[in-house]
């Protein structure tokens, strides 16, 4: 699934009046939600005005990538999905290079079970209700979701 706008209008604006129930949900597996080798501007998807969750993937060996989760085309434009950025329910997935933000509760979510070896890399989530990454039990080898305890501005 690459190139769409899901809940909000072709020029990246959104009427809270009208929004979407969830954004994306698949349960088969292999999918790309986003674009699958090379960043691609015009493949990424924008998901924003659900009243659920943004992506939610129930399948293994699924992609969510370069996708805009919880705001506009621009990405400091808020436009939130009630529940959860993105679902992972599946094993051996990738979450890398989004932006996931605004949600009314977690940013990320791994599912409890034996959902594993799922990498969770290079996005920038934050503003979420509920905080950034959360791990059901037994999700990623029962690895603790991390933590962030400081950052500092670098100039190149």
């Amino acid at each position: 699934i690459e190139g769409c706008f899901i809940g909000l209008y072709a020029n990246g604006t959104f009427d809270v009046a009208s929004r979407n129930y969830n954004g994306i949900g698949t349960n088969a597996n292999n999918n790309t939600i986003g674009w699958n080798i090379v960043p691609d501007v015009s493949k990424f998807n924008v998901i924003a005005n659900s009243v659920f969750q943004g992506i939610t993937i129930g399948g293994d060996n699924s992609k969510v990538q370069g996708n805009y989760v919880g705001t506009t085309n621009n990405p400091l434009t808020a436009a939130n999905n009630s529940g959860r950025g993105v679902i992972m329910a599946g094993s051996n997935g990738a979450i890398t290079d989004n932006i996931i933000a605004n949600s009314g509760d977690v940013g990320v979510l791994i599912t409890a079970g034996p959902h594993l070896n799922n990498r969770i890399s290079h996005n920038r989530i934050f503003n979420n209700t509920v905080g950034g990454i959360s791990l059901g039990t037994g999700a990623n080898n029962d690895k603790p979701a991390p933590t962030i305890t400081s950052a500092a501005p670098t100039t190149i």
